[in-house]
């Protein structure tokens, strides 16, 4: 039967941090059967590894709905508080800075941002690069 092998290696890869491997896995686990929850559980978490929380969000629905157990509605609610934590605008991420960089590091990289998306760099572009330049920069801004 390939549905162990697919689950096992599934979390193989995982542990490798191989996510995208580890989710073609257990993908195919649940196409051969769609009632053996550990694949989804699997891929649930490899999907929040590489930060597809919308598809996260659904496995662990899938695992609650089948198994309501206080684990399941736990992983449930930590999924969803991560789907929406990705909503939101991440301004470390925009300046291209680690999250615990320095005051000094952020105002560096806030300089060569700006100037990089300034529009008056881009004045002989299209209109619509200027305007993508242009939302950038009020972008770079605002962080």
């Amino acid at each position: 039967d390939a549905l162990p092998i697919y689950c096992n290696r599934g979390t193989v890869n995982a542990k490798l941090n191989k996510p995208y491997d580890a989710i073609e896995d257990c993908s195919n686990a649940i196409k051969l059967d769609d009632t053996y929850l550990k694949p989804y559980l699997r891929r649930a978490q490899s999907y929040t590894d590489t930060e597809q929380h919308e598809e996260a969000v659904r496995d662990y629905d899938k695992v609650y709905q089948s198994e309501k157990t206080k684990e399941h509605k736990q992983l449930l609610k930590n999924a969803q508080l991560e789907l929406k934590k990705s909503k939101r605008k991440d301004y470390y991420r925009i300046l291209g800075v680690d999250k615990n960089a320095s005051e000094d590091d952020i105002k560096k990289a806030y300089r060569k941002r700006a100037l990089m998306h300034h529009p008056d760099r881009h004045s002989g572009a299209t209109t619509d690069v200027q305007k993508e330049e242009e939302k950038k920069c009020k972008e770079i801004g605002r962080a």
